[in-house]
């Protein structure tokens, strides 16, 4: 049930408030209609489920409950709006998307759940990624040769509108990430088609031009880089991937200035100063938000500010919608989500060998999508950034405690067999993984899955 109102979730993307009104109106409109339904009828469910379910213990944080906290305030503070279910509708999808994760949180195997749901995250990015190539593959470049403006151009040719260029580069940098993974973690084979899904994901940030993207996705291969295992094989395929770049360069003709001018739009270093006027946003958002400082104004508070429009970085949204109390909860939960990531990359001979590209990309996933919160608005609202964000910061969390924590991650449930129980009660001596001592311990390894 969760992975089918995850999917639901995804398809709700592109799609809001708006979307209601055209119900009946022809075949389009009334599909978008059903689809805006989708968080709703999601929230609904999920509740019926977990509160109707027994409960079973999880240990929880503030990588949960930080969301929850801030989802419930934003929903709370715009009751006494005007157009109250236009502002509501998107706290309830942000709640609706921790509502499913709960569901997966409560069966037996929390962290199986996580792998799951991580999995299934990516397959729908990169799903939705090459549709909106394909129907966009006639409009997709100008003039120039750049893909950059292709909304444009798009709803200009057919008449509705699909993501915008920083959208499809976010959404490329997934497949880059476990692109450069798969190179470095798996054999040959497997080697090819990480190096095939990086190539495909690196030409459509490069045709994207969205410099956002590509600051937060070098960010992001540059922290796998550098942490956790197989830094051996990271430091071949980095300079691999050196002399590949050079010798790009070189069969196009062009100098590194060249490259550098088409990767900031021709604006050189001015434009990633200014980041393309948002600096000015981030003035009169921090105005507005100083006029209700502690609860803001509730979700899609920006949009009401002509001078705003998009606050276009997480925090500034966060403020703006929750203030400073609901602000706190979303900063918390980032904050935990990074330590456990920085620690379970720190201590990764803890985790088991078939286990750790994932936790390379679910690191690597994290690290871009706070990259990128400087200039977007993230995760911070429901998007496809929350539904990649959140799952990997469950995951990286719940990992970190199944390596620390003194004692299983689920309890003995009635009538359940042992090996439902990782081996975290073990000593953390190193040998954490030999028979004799989960023997001794009297608990059975739980399979971690794998990629």
């Amino acid at each position: 049930m969760p992975f089918a109102l995850w999917i639901a979730l995804w398809l709700s993307i592109n799609s809001g408030p708006w979307s209601l009104a055209g119900f009946g109106d022809g075949l389009n409109p009334s599909v978008n209609a059903v689809r805006a339904l989708f968080p709703i009828a999601a929230l609904a469910l999920a509740s019926v489920i977990v509160l109707g379910a027994r409960r079973r213990w999880v240990p929880r944080g503030l990588a949960e409950w930080g969301f929850w906290f801030y989802g419930l305030v934003i929903l709370l503070v715009c009751t006494g709006s005007a157009a109250w279910f236009e502002r509501a509708y998107w706290a309830l999808a942000f709640l609706a998307t921790l509502a499913v994760v709960e569901i997966g949180l409560r069966q037996p195997d929390p962290l199986g759940f996580a792998v799951r749901l991580n999995l299934l995250s990516w397959v729908m990015t990169i799903l939705v990624l090459v549709t909106l190539l394909f129907l966009a593959r006639n409009v997709l470049f100008n003039s120039d040769g750049s893909a950059y403006g292709t909304v444009v151009r798009f709803e200009q040719a057919y008449g509705y509108v699909i993501s915008r260029a920083t959208g499809l580069a976010r959404m490329a940098a997934v497949p880059a990430i476990i692109g450069f993974v798969l190179v470095v973690s798996f054999r040959a084979w497997t080697r090819v088609l990480g190096a095939v899904m990086l190539s495909a994901a690196l030409y459509v940030l490069w045709i994207m031009q969205a410099r956002g993207a590509l600051v937060a996705a070098a960010g992001a291969v540059t922290f796998v880089f550098l942490f956790g295992p197989r830094k051996g094989q990271k430091f071949v395929a980095a300079l691999v991937a050196l002399v590949a770049f050079a010798g790009f360069l070189i069969l196009r003709g062009e100098s590194f200035g060249e490259f550098w001018m088409h990767v900031t739009r021709n604006q050189g270093a001015e434009g990633f100063a200014s980041m393309s006027g948002r600096t000015l946003l981030f003035v009169n958002g921090f105005d507005h938000w100083m006029h209700a400082p502690v609860f803001g104004y509730g979700p899609q508070a920006d949009r009401s500010f002509l001078d705003v429009i998009n606050a276009q970085n997480a925090l500034l949204y966060a403020l703006l919608c929750g203030g400073l109390v609901g602000a706190g909860g979303f900063v918390a939960a980032m904050v935990v989500a990074w330590v456990a990531m920085l620690r379970v990359n720190v201590g990764y001979q803890r985790i088991a060998p078939r286990d750790r590209p994932m936790l390379m990309i679910t690191s690597g996933i994290l690290v871009f999508s706070t990259f990128r919160s400087i200039v977007e608005n993230q995760a911070a609202v429901f998007s496809i950034d929350l539904l990649l964000q959140y799952p990997a910061m469950i995951y990286l969390v719940l990992l970190h405690a199944a390596s620390r924590c003194p004692r299983p991650v689920i309890p003995p449930a009635r009538g359940h067999h042992s090996s439902a129980y990782r081996d975290s009660a073990l000593p953390k001596t190193g040998i954490a993984n030999d028979a004799l001592a989960r023997k001794r311990a009297g608990v059975t390894l739980l399979p971690m899955r794998n990629l």
